[in-house]
């Protein structure tokens, strides 16, 4: 049974992606929802997608964003192209003690 005082491998994974990029701000963190024919309704899918920016110091409201995946199961970080993007093979970062 996990320790319920133990982050969860995602919010791991999340606090070394904010540690990494401590100058963009958190923009969208999204479960990626599932359904499946035969049950009864949706579940979480294997990634959860986060998008970090930085907004422009112009007068007209603009971000500068950056795409991630989490692997809901490890905490592994890996990055996107874009928001419906492929995931990168290798992942950037991976939570210590983390299983593979």
């Amino acid at each position: 049974m996990p320790d319920p005082f133990q982050p969860s491998p995602v919010r791991q994974g999340l606090d070394q992606l904010l540690a990494f990029y401590p100058h963009l701000d958190v923009l969208t963190v999204e479960w990626q929802i599932e359904w499946e024919e035969g049950l009864p309704g949706p579940h979480f899918g294997p990634w959860v997608l986060v998008k970090l920016g930085q907004a422009s110091e112009g007068l007209t409201p603009a971000w500068a964003v950056w795409h991630f995946a989490i692997w809901r199961n490890t905490g592994a970080v890996h990055t996107m192209r874009d928001e419906k993007g492929e995931v990168s093979d290798d992942p950037i970062f991976q939570p210590r003690g983390a299983r593979r």
